[in-house]
């Protein structure tokens, strides 16, 4: 269970501050380009949204060596108080040895509580947004066909001209409001009734575009997940906010497509969505899920203000609007992590003091064989290895004798190694014994890694076929990296 929050909790903080960080930067980048156009604007908040998404889902990642290294201290008093933190008891391997079981350790409140409270809010703000699909479910079955043919052959030539290869369904609905469209998979144009009265032909032609526009531009799929970050995040702020300027700004780029595909002038534009915000009732309408055409007063005053920053760009604003869109599609799209600085893993022998014990020499160490193992170090074995705190070597090295079992002619040995906390994984050593004939005998290894404050310390709890007496000679090899 902890293993579990440990990696929830990293998962979503690694997720809110990598999300958090593409919101700002995409929202310096508009500020620094205010001219730049409008599908630019949008790609980048959609940018913004799927990386919430990418770093919570995606479980590979690309390591980016910016944090500081951690260094090995470079006085031998700091060292020597550290080795003793990770000493191995005897008592202790003796119990290791014989039963390697796990004593569950008990699960923190605060951790649950978080985790509970988390998944009561997902589940409340998705519940919610299912119920606002299903709004637009029953106002699609309450819609009813359209008599004016002029209207249905408007949305004909529209379609062509946006190049549509089916053409969305056109349903009046009674009252009023906005018209908006609905349906991801199979769209739907819902024009209520007393507001389709109240358009005049260049109007009723300037909703129907728009409409398409968010058809060719697929912006309800884009609602929809960031409806779904929104709800999944729903206690960042940024997030909220990141979902609301995506809504903006897909108005905006799809306003930006009509004025270029029906050959608009800006201005009239402009006036044509003032005069159809006027004779629009206060219909209710499904935020967040349907494309409305123009929207509340609010909403429209923020569109024609970014429409008017946004109807001229020069070629400059349209290089420089590409380069940020393809520096936020590297840091918004690629799942990355933040690591410390990695440098190549040493032999501990350049940062650990030689502790040599009398009686312990250092000796060379034979090949044998095996490509996928080093030597590391090597000593001749005459039996100093009895007692709890063992024999400390060379190198970070320490050897505990375990078990001797001379009946069963088979002796097991606890060897610790000292490692630096900044290597990139905990280094995989063996042991390797030469009895007095010469035959090289490999142990059997059972792995227990720790951390004291600034070195790690993996041991191996060896196990050898051979009595203590006939072992004349031990090599500790490590895994190549």
């Amino acid at each position: 269970m902890n293993i579990l929050l440990d990696a929830w909790a990293t998962t979503i903080l690694r997720a809110c501050w990598q999300g958090g960080l593409v919101v700002l930067v995409v929202w310096s980048i508009c500020r620094l380009i205010p001219s730049m156009p409008a599908r630019f604007q949008c790609w980048l908040w959609r940018l913004a949204i799927l990386k919430f998404m990418v770093a919570l889902l995606v479980p590979w990642f690309f390591n980016v060596p910016l944090l500081p290294a951690h260094r090995m201290p470079e006085h031998v008093a700091e060292i020597t108080a550290v080795v003793p933190a990770v000493e191995i008891h005897q008592e202790h391997l003796n119990q290791t040895l014989a039963t390697p079981v796990s004593t569950p350790t008990p699960v923190p409140i605060l951790p649950v509580a978080i985790f509970l409270l988390w998944v009561i809010g997902v589940v409340w703000c998705l519940t919610r947004l299912l119920a606002a699909l299903y709004g637009t479910v029953r106002l699609r079955r309450q819609g009813y066909s359209i008599a004016c043919t002029s209207l249905i052959e408007q949305l004909t030539i529209q379609g062509k001209l946006f190049g549509l290869r089916s053409l969305p369904r056109l349903l009046a609905v009674e009252g009023d409001g906005s018209p908006m469209l609905v349906g991801i998979s199979r769209p739907v144009i819902l024009m209520p009734a007393t507001t389709l009265g109240r358009l005049s032909i260049s109007e009723q032609k300037m909703v129907l575009g728009h409409e398409l526009a968010h058809i060719k531009r697929g912006d309800l799929l884009w609602s929809l997940i960031g409806s779904i970050v929104r709800a999944v995040f729903f206690f960042h702020p940024l997030a909220w906010w990141s979902e609301r300027q995506l809504k903006l700004t897909q108005e905006v780029a799809a306003d930006e497509l009509v004025i270029a595909q029906q050959r608009h002038d800006p201005a009239t534009y402009r006036n044509l969505l003032v005069s159809v915000v006027g004779k629009v009732g206060s219909g209710s309408v499904v935020s967040n899920i349907a494309a409305e055409a123009v929207g509340t007063a609010h909403f429209l005053r923020r569109r024609l203000i970014v429409m008017a920053r946004t109807s001229r760009a020069s070629r400059r604003v349209i290089v420089s609007s590409s380069v940020a869109l393809g520096a936020v599609v590297l840091l918004g799209l690629l799942p990355w992590r933040l690591v410390a600085a990695d440098p190549q893993a040493k032999p501990m022998a350049q940062f650990l003091p030689a502790c040599k014990p009398p009686g312990v020499t250092a000796a060379p160490t034979p090949d044998h064989g095996d490509k996928k193992f080093v030597p590391f170090y090597s000593f001749e074995y005459s039996g100093e290895c009895r007692g709890v705190g063992g024999v400390t070597l060379d190198a970070g090295l320490t050897i505990v004798k375990v078990n001797n079992d001379p009946k069963a002619h088979a002796t097991s040995f606890a060897i610790s190694a000292a490692y630096d906390l900044s290597c990139k994984r905990v280094p995989t050593y063996r042991a390797v014994a030469i009895d007095k004939q010469g035959r090289t005998i490999v142990s059997e290894n059972i792995r227990v890694s720790g951390t004291g404050q600034k070195l790690g310390v993996t041991t191996l709890i060896c196990k050898f076929p051979v009595a203590e007496h006939d072992i004349a000679k031990f090599v500790i090899e490590r895994l190549k990296d």
